[in-house]
């Protein structure tokens, strides 16, 4: 079993599952470490609305033995979370912090319940 990461339910900022090592052709193996971190701030806004801000970290690596504190990737943003009977449907905007050699570019997640 391999772990994936990015997206709306792990590190905001990237596309699903894109995080961790690539092989040559530059399609994403999987790896097996997963390095997550979530941290997420809640405030009622009105109604059923809720905003929030939020700070990502993490990455997916081949083994522990090659974890080095530079391949950390970093994203921050907000969010708005509206309440319905199946759960909240979110809507983030997440922009890259730290990213070691990544484009510095915003992403936006549409979700159903909560990232963690």
């Amino acid at each position: 079993d391999r772990f994936y990461a990015g997206g709306a339910y792990t590190i905001r900022g990237y596309s699903e599952n894109t995080l961790g090592p690539k092989d040559v052709e530059g399609k994403n193996t999987g790896g097996g470490l997963m390095l997550i971190a979530n941290s997420e701030i809640r405030k009622a806004l009105f109604w059923k609305f809720v905003y929030t801000v939020f700070i990502d970290a993490g990455n997916i690596l081949a083994e522990s033995n090659n974890f080095k504190v530079s391949d950390v990737r970093l994203t921050g943003g907000v969010g708005l979370q509206f309440f319905t009977p199946i759960g909240p449907i979110r809507l983030d905007y997440a922009r890259r912090i730290l990213r070691n050699g990544d484009p510095a570019e915003g992403m936006w997640h549409l979700a159903i319940l909560y990232a963690f």
